[in-house]
């Protein structure tokens, strides 16, 4: 086992199914854990003196979180670093080129110099986050402003969402967008749309908010047949990682050309980059992100934002 010595930071991930597999007891040995938190992956503890704490931003995937798969022991994959004492997964040369860590200190900074949050997107975040676990489904409040800010570059009038959850990336767009902007929002669940609804209210949204319960595939297909096929400016993905493809295909028919389509979770936790990974969703979205890299029909950026966020704007 790896001898702890006084740190600011330990962060390392590992997926869900492999819980139980090599990794497991090196985990029970550090935080008294069989298994891991949170749905889909990302355990990371500040450890200062042997207490764990919540360390990594909510939201927000580790760079390198993988560094030899399960057979990996925490001496071999744990790196310090003396003059920033914190382990960086892989070790403190595997860093990747041009890209910071994000701990909870350069976090909280990056929110407290950057972050705008309008207090009733503040208030359904908070009480979103009284969930529990799932609010991890939630985006995190930068991701939430960065996406208000294509809003406003791209010039969207239009905005159509897979996944919405409690609402805190509608109502941030919804926000965004001019007066006479209109927003549909794809969900299966009335229970958790309907915290959001409150605040889409409260923020003077709601109007421009057309909530469509039911199965995402059917309601895309919907409009379609309803003549909304080019009508969108933007496009938001974050529901089941299996349908993505076909949300996708669907979502470049009701996107206009030129305009953008979101996807989130495309990291996972960084077990997309794991080749032992071979879960249904893991799989899903490592053939997903594949197919997007060669997809001549548009243009593509993916960042480090959250848990991963790619940008594809439809060009044919």
């Amino acid at each position: 086992p790896h001898t702890m010595r006084q740190t600011d930071a330990i962060a390392f991930d590992f997926f869900l199914p492999r819980c139980g597999g090599s990794m497991a007891p090196c985990v029970k040995a550090l935080w008294g854990k069989e298994g891991c938190e949170g749905l889909y992956g990302g355990i990371s503890r500040n450890v200062y003196n042997g207490t764990p704490s919540q360390a990594l931003p909510k939201g927000h995937v580790p760079l390198e979180p993988h560094a030899g798969g399960d057979s990996l022991s925490l001496q071999a994959g744990l790196g310090y670093n003396a003059e920033h004492p914190v382990f960086c997964c892989g070790g403190p040369d595997t860093m990747t080129k041009g890209m910071t860590p994000v701990g909870d200190r350069l976090y909280d900074y990056l929110l407290n110099v950057s972050l705008r949050e309008p207090d009733v997107l503040r208030k359904l975040r908070e009480e979103t986050d009284r969930l529990g676990g799932i609010s991890r489904m939630q985006i995190a409040p930068d991701q939430g402003q960065l996406m208000a800010m294509l809003v406003a570059m791209t010039g969207a009038r239009t905005y159509l969402e897979v996944g919405t959850f409690t609402g805190y990336s509608t109502l941030a767009c919804a926000m965004a967008l001019p007066a006479d902007g209109r927003v549909v929002a794809c969900d299966i669940s009335e229970e958790w749309t309907a915290i959001g609804k409150p605040y889409w209210a409260e923020a003077g949204v709601a109007d421009k908010i057309d909530l469509r319960l039911g199965p995402a595939a059917e309601t895309l297909q919907t409009l379609l047949t309803q003549g909304h096929g080019d009508g969108f400016d933007l496009m938001f993905i974050d529901a089941d990682k299996t349908g993505y493809e076909t949300y996708y295909e669907l979502g470049l028919q009701l996107v206009r050309r030129g305009g953008v389509i979101l996807v989130d979770n495309v990291l996972w936790s960084g077990a997309v980059a794991d080749p032992t990974a071979q879960d249904e969703d893991t799989v899903a979205l490592r053939h997903f992100n594949q197919k997007l890299h060669t997809d001549s029909r548009i243009q593509l950026s993916m960042l480090a934002v959250g848990d991963g966020l790619t940008l594809a704007r439809r060009v044919s």
